[in-house]
């Protein structure tokens, strides 16, 4: 059962991605609209899983602190990943920020929560691992990528990895709420800081304003739903799953999701590249079951 949730996660983390783009396609990869897109995101992210938990919260010191760190993250990757997407395909900021996802917490779950992975785990380390090289050799409209979207592309891998491993760190603290209190708390971070920003950035007047419009809305509604739906199989999962069998499940099913909807909704046909890719995503999660 918590590998279907995994599975049915990773999918919720491929679709979020799409409102992300569409967003980006309509307001644009500036950082005021990053901001007001994350806020949008966060205020129907909290109120989702509000109902989702049934309107009981709990709370406590560390996570409320933990909290605020895990929003800081997860507002830069936003931030980071809407300026990345207008530069190259979402399979490919997909592929090394779901790596990230996974490398970061294998090492943590191994080096230091006593975590032991099979062969089979270390091979399909290695595979994935070597997916990450792939994406230099691919064209986007008979063009390689500029340099920067690989340099953006590697802060989102450290940036998602840290995401991932401090939830992992959450979910196994003893003075932890449970999975709906965490959310909405990180949630309720990301709506008192991104509301703070853009606040502040009326009055700064070089800052050029960002029009926010019906779809843009929209997206925001999409992400939060599908965003919520696979933070909670994802963080709800996180205790009873090794965090080096938790996230490469994760990310080899995203990456190829991602890949799908990338074709189905965008028109980026996946080239030999991308196949390899996936084939190579497939046969690593595949091994991370043994």
């Amino acid at each position: 059962m918590d590998y279907l949730i995994l599975v049915i996660g990773a999918l919720m983390c491929s679709v979020q991605f799409l409102f992300i783009k569409l967003y980006q396609k309509t307001a644009g990869e500036s950082l005021k609209g990053s901001m007001i897109f994350s806020f949008f995101g966060s205020v129907f992210s909290a109120i989702i899983v509000l109902v989702c938990g049934k309107f009981s919260i709990e709370f406590s010191v560390f996570s409320l602190l933990l909290a605020f760190f895990v929003s800081v993250v997860g507002i830069s990757v936003t931030a980071v990943g809407i300026k990345t997407m207008q530069m190259g395909k979402l399979s490919v900021y997909t592929l090394f920020m779901m790596l990230g996802g996974m490398i970061l917490p294998f090492i943590l779950g191994v080096t230091f929560l006593g975590e032991r992975p099979s062969v089979c785990c270390i091979i399909a380390c290695i595979i994935v691992a070597a997916a990450l090289c792939i994406p230099a050799l691919e064209k986007t409209d008979g063009k390689k990528s500029p340099p920067i979207f690989f340099v953006l592309c590697a802060g989102l891998f450290f940036l998602n990895g840290s995401y991932s491993c401090l939830n992992k760190l959450h979910q196994i603290n003893k003075n932890a709420v449970d999975t709906f209190s965490f959310l909405f708390l990180v949630f309720m971070w990301m709506m008192l800081i991104t509301g703070l920003v853009i606040i502040f950035s009326r009055f700064d007047k070089k800052t050029p304003p960002v029009k926010v419009t019906g779809k843009g809305v929209l997206a925001a509604l999409g992400y939060a739903a599908f965003s919520s739906a696979g933070s909670i199989c994802l963080v709800g999962s996180a205790k009873h799953v090794n965090a080096s069998l938790l996230f490469p499940v994760v990310t080899g099913g995203t990456i190829v999701f991602s890949a799908l909807c990338g074709w189905i909704f965008y028109k980026e046909k996946p080239n030999r590249y991308a196949v390899v890719e996936i084939v190579m995503a497939v046969a690593a999660t595949i091994l991370f079951m043994f």
